[in-house]
C-alpha cells in the first residue's frame, strides 16, 4: 500500500484563512481500528470487522478468545488446519460459541493447528 496523502485547502472566511484537511478512508480506519498482527482484526467503515488467527486444537475442542468481541453480531467463522496436506481424512470444525469467542475441534486426539477468519459487527 502506499502513502496515504491529505488533502488541505485555504478558505478565505473573510478575515483570513481556515485550513481544511481531508482524510482518506484509509487515515480513519488506522491505528486503533485494526491489529495487523498474527491474530488480529480490522474494523471497517460502516461496523463491519473481519477477525483472523492461527490457534492449536485437539478432539476435546479448544476456546479461542477473539482479538476483540464483535458489538453486536457474529455472522460467519470458518477454519482449515494450517498444514492441510498432511491430514488427509482430518475431520475439522469450527464453532461460534459468544460475541467473544469460538470453539476449533479435531476428530483427532493430537493436537493441531488451525487457520479461522470470523465476520461480525
Amino acid at each position: 500500500m502506499g502513502t496515504t496523502k491529505n488533502g488541505i485547502y485555504k478558505v478565505d472566511n473573510g478575515t483570513d484563512f481556515d485550513e481544511i484537511m481531508f482524510k482518506t478512508i484509509e487515515d480513519m480506519i488506522e491505528g486503533a481500528h485494526q491489529s495487523l498482527s498474527q491474530n488480529g482484526y480490522r474494523k471497517l467503515p460502516g461496523g463491519l470487522i473481519i477477525q483472523w488467527g492461527s490457534n492449536g486444537t485437539n478432539s476435546v475442542g479448544t476456546t479461542v478468545a477473539l482479538p476483540v468481541a464483535f458489538p453486536n453480531q457474529f455472522l460467519a467463522v470458518v477454519a482449515v488446519p494450517t498444514y492441510a496436506a498432511k491430514l488427509t481424512g482430518l475431520t475439522y470444525s469450527v464453532t461460534k460459541k459468544s460475541l467473544s469467542q469460538l470453539i476449533l475441534w479435531t476428530d483427532n486426539a493430537n493436537y493441531y493447528l488451525v487457520d479461522w477468519i470470523a465476520i461480525g459487527y
